[in-house]
């Protein structure tokens, strides 16, 4: 169960930095 819960947050996690990453991306274009 605590492996699940750890490999769900580790997924959520480095797609929030992915998507945070996008955005900064965008904003260096501008």
């Amino acid at each position: 169960m605590s492996i699940l819960v750890f490999s769900i947050n580790i997924i959520f996690a480095s797609v929030a930095i992915m998507a945070i990453v996008n955005a900064s991306m965008k904003n260096k274009r501008r």
